[in-house]
């Protein structure tokens, strides 16, 4: 059974109840997509269930139980996803008929956004959610954009599997196509994570640790991919 979602006033939608991703056929996933605006409250909440543990999301969300911080990652990822659909590249990997995976990657120019989109997200998410939190957020973003590099690039913002089916190559399918269109445009990719456990993927990918920084006394690596020489 799909999720049963409740659209709020605010147009964001909560997932009430978990599809049971345990049973689902990852060989019959499709290839990687960009993400329609219909899908981006499923997608939203895929990342909110990736990233439910992540160090820092604990690191700005402390204190919350592990339910409320998903609600709450859920509803920011939903909103970024949003207002990104347009401008950036987010991509979207089905299995059996529902998002198993999701990536949001930034071409040349399209990070950051706007200040008013910027602006508009931040409204949007603290109207829903509160001001908790919010601060160290602001810390988070601050400290990664001093590290992005100021030539063109394509920039992995965020990636995310469903939990149940991680370790079945849906991260490696979308890594593929973020370096197939990197070494297409001749660009170089740049991403930053705080989970040790995903470095070897990314390694096994190209990508390269360049600086190391605790931010909210979380460890960040910081890496880029060079786009080979033919």
């Amino acid at each position: 059974m799909r999720p049963r979602s409740v659209p709020r006033d605010n147009g964001i939608i909560e997932s009430r109840g978990a599809r049971d991703y345990r049973a689902l056929n990852v060989s019959r996933r499709e290839d990687p997509l960009p993400l329609i605006p219909a899908q981006c409250s499923e997608a939203g909440s895929v990342l909110g269930r990736a990233f439910r543990d992540d160090p820092i999301a604990c690191a700005v969300l402390k204190d919350l139980s592990p339910h409320i911080r998903l609600k709450r990652l859920t509803i920011g990822f939903s909103v970024t996803l949003r207002a990104c659909v347009s401008r950036s590249w987010p991509l979207a990997l089905s299995s059996d008929g529902g998002i198993a995976g999701v990536a949001l990657i930034h071409p040349p120019g399209a990070y950051p956004l706007p200040w008013t989109a910027q602006l508009r997200n931040v409204i949007r998410i603290v109207s829903t959610t509160g001001l908790y939190g919010l601060g160290r957020w602001q810390t988070w973003l601050r400290a990664i954009d001093r590290r992005h590099p100021r030539e063109p690039h394509l920039y992995l913002e965020h990636l995310g599997v469903e939990p149940a089916l991680q370790g079945r190559g849906l991260g490696s399918s979308l890594l593929e196509v973020l370096s197939d269109r990197a070494n297409r445009e001749g660009l170089a990719c740049f991403l930053e994570t705080a989970n040790p456990r995903n470095l070897p993927l990314y390694r096994r990918f190209g990508f390269e640790v360049v600086a190391e920084e605790a931010i909210l006394d979380v460890p960040t690596w910081f890496m880029r991919r060079e786009c080979p020489q033919i």
